[in-house]
């Protein structure tokens, strides 16, 4: 990332800005910390160590709105290479709080802060609909923008339609829990001279996906391995992530808002002011060691020192039925509602034949990118 380009002003509205840059700002970064994903009745969750995965992002661009040289609006675009498509990741989509509609039916009428948020999206609409200024920039002149949704969520549905993105394949949340993971003899962190054969053996078990990327492996060391014998026949990222949930939908949702942070023991699996988890990814095995893939997932909970994993799989991916064949993934898995995300997309200068390739695969869903 050049971090000596500077901000492109490109629309101006009043005291508005609308600007393009390659760092984020301190208010920028300030603005994502205090965020509230999701909307009111669906999933609800603040973001934890936000400042760390912005600095980690790959070649992130920031279309953000500023008053008085403060961020009321920004748009995070991470950029990479998927195979011979350039293509940015819609990282983050946020407006200041006061900004927001207080509730999904509140449609009538304008306020101040209504009309900024109108202005914000009518901003990023137009950017939409002509990315060029990023495009250039970048050195690119076809692309495609992708993102990860709830289609349940009245705010992602919105961000959907104002940006024209379409859909491209669903997945599923899996949640692997333990009160008590015990390590694993055969369980041990990679070192730095494994990662190019483990790079190539996630590469190879998800050959048969779309949007796959190696950016997240490796992240902070969190590279997991067993071994049979000496040699390496499963492998995993895990993320440690911490997350603030205010919310989650459905009976379910609300039973375990409530019930099971009191609960002493089940307490460990989950604890809404502070949800500590593991979020997986590039995780394989060598054939007829699938069920490594179980002690491999307690293995790295424990020395971690957490309870929880997230895995995010393609509901059309042969993985995800290798793994709900093979692990028992626990209380929180049997408890929580299934609400499937979605793959969206825009492309800008490809080709039938390329989106066609996108569409027809199960989509690889990066666990860095989902947290």
């Amino acid at each position: 990332m050049n971090t000596e380009w500077p901000p492109v002003p490109l629309l101006q509205l009043r005291n508005l800005v609308l600007k393009l840059g390659r760092q984020a700002t301190p208010s920028t970064i300030r603005l994502l910390e205090e965020t509230v994903w999701g909307t009111p009745g669906g999933m609800r969750y603040q973001h934890g160590n936000t400042s760390d995965k912005v600095q980690a992002l790959h070649c992130p661009w920031f279309l953000y709105l500023e008053k008085e040289a403060e961020t009321i609006g920004v748009l995070c675009l991470d950029q990479r290479k998927i195979g011979e498509m350039e293509m940015f990741y819609i990282r983050y989509f946020s407006f200041a709080e006061g900004m927001r509609r207080k509730g999904v039916h509140e449609t009538e009428g304008e306020t101040p802060a209504s009309r900024g948020q109108g202005a914000f999206k009518r901003f990023s609409s137009s950017f939409f609909e002509k990315p060029q200024a990023l495009l250039e920039n970048a050195g690119v002149t076809k692309a495609v923008f992708y993102a990860y949704v709830e289609l349940e969520n009245a705010r992602s549905r919105d961000m959907v339609k104002q940006m024209g993105l379409q859909q491209c394949g669903q997945f599923d949340t899996l949640i692997f829990s333990r009160l008590f993971p015990k390590a694993k003899a055969n369980v041990r962190r990679a070192i730095p001279a494994e990662q190019p054969i483990l790079r190539a053996l996630v590469a190879q078990f998800y050959a048969g996906h779309s949007f796959f990327t190696d950016h997240g492996l490796f992240y902070k060391d969190n590279f997991f391995v067993l071994e049979v014998e000496g040699q390496v026949v499963a492998g995993l990222q895990a993320h440690a992530v911490s997350w603030k949930v205010v919310e989650i939908p459905g009976l379910s949702g609300k039973l375990i808002m409530r019930m099971l942070p009191h609960v002493p023991l089940v307490r460990r699996l989950f604890n809404p002011s502070s949800f500590r988890f593991a979020a997986i990814e590039g995780m394989f095995c060598l054939p007829g060691h699938e069920n490594k893939l179980q002690p491999l997932l307690e293995g790295a909970l424990a020395m971690l020192g957490l309870n929880t994993a997230l895995i995010w799989l393609s509901s059309k991916s042969p993985v995800n039925s290798l793994v709900k064949k093979h692990v028992s993934l626990g209380i929180l898995q049997r408890l929580k509602s299934n609400v499937p995300a979605t793959v969206v997309l825009r492309a800008y200068g490809c080709s039938e034949a390329e989106l066609g390739l996108l569409q027809q695969h199960p989509p690889y869903i990066s666990a860095f990118d989902s947290t």
